[in-house]
């Protein structure tokens, strides 16, 4: 990537886009929106466009373009909200360590004991800027201005909130379908303690297998924690949708990946008395 390259993909998106940028030697501003009384020019380094840009081996052709005029959209609506605004917007996000969208380790700010689930900031549903809940990288964070600490409390009350309710109303379906709730899908769900032990506490043994192979679903029935199903299933999502790509055993405390080889089938079915009553257990065992 070169200098003139990354100047070239920002006034393409300026002119293609339609965003009104300001060149600078050390960078671009992007002007104060007219509806926005108080907000000033935001100011964003060339260094910062670049880390935003480098994922692309042409950072001139269309997906590169999108993205650049994407974040430049989200920095400038985001730089317009006052702190009291901006933080109902703020959760904590999750994402599996392998994961293909993962943001980068800049962007990791807690990672769950186990070693496969890492927590960030992430940006909740938020009109035309958001449409899924999207990482809060730390080069966003930095262009918008605002306090990262105070968000990071803001989106752990949200993220601890939802994960309440989910914990809820998986004790009155302890077999159902694990769904999101609220702008919290199931991996980031994954990232509260308080979900993760009401998950545990359904054991005897006090550790829960998960098959969750994609943001918005999980499962908890032995029917679905096969490694093929898991497997299967976590290839056939898109890259950003896609949760983890094995088995998870969740306890109160962290979450571990469960190789291959254990037969989370017979750990799910080790309580013969919950499990009786919603399962052919024929299916399961010789």
């Amino acid at each position: 990537m070169t200098s003139a390259s990354l100047r070239q993909c920002v006034l393409m998106v300026s002119v293609l886009h339609g965003i009104d940028v300001i060149p600078r030697d050390d960078g671009v501003c992007l002007p104060p929106s007219p509806s926005v009384a108080s907000c000033g020019e935001l100011f964003v380094p060339w260094f910062t466009i670049e880390s935003v840009v480098r994922e692309f081996s042409d950072v001139t052709d269309v997906h590169a373009r999108k993205h650049l005029a994407h974040w430049f959209t989200t920095a400038r609506g985001l730089g317009d909200l006052s702190p009291q605004e901006f933080l109902p917007h703020v959760t904590v996000m999750g994402m599996p360590h392998n994961a293909p969208a993962h943001p980068g380790s800049p962007w990791t700010h807690t990672e769950v004991l186990g070693g496969a689930l890492h927590l960030g900031l992430g940006l909740r549903l938020l009109g035309h800027l958001s449409d899924d809940t999207s990482a809060l990288t730390p080069e966003l964070m930095a262009a918008i201005g605002h306090d990262p600490a105070r968000a990071w409390d803001a989106g752990w009350t949200y993220l601890n909130a939802m994960g309440q309710l989910a914990t809820d109303r998986h004790d009155r379906d302890p077999i159902g379908v694990l769904r999101p709730m609220g702008d919290c899908d199931v991996v980031s769900l994954l990232g509260s303690p308080l979900f993760r032990a009401g998950l545990a506490r359904f054991h005897n043994v006090g550790m829960r297998a998960v098959a969750v192979p994609m943001r918005t679903r999980g499962w908890v029935d032995p029917n679905h924690l096969d490694s093929a199903f898991v497997q299967g299933a976590a290839a056939a999502t898109d890259g950003p949708q896609r949760g983890f790509t094995t088995a998870m055993l969740v306890t109160a405390d962290g979450v571990w990946g469960a190789k291959p080889s254990e037969n989370l089938v017979d750990f799910a079915l080790r309580d013969e008395t919950q499990a009786s009553s919603w399962i052919d257990q024929s299916r399961f065992r010789r």
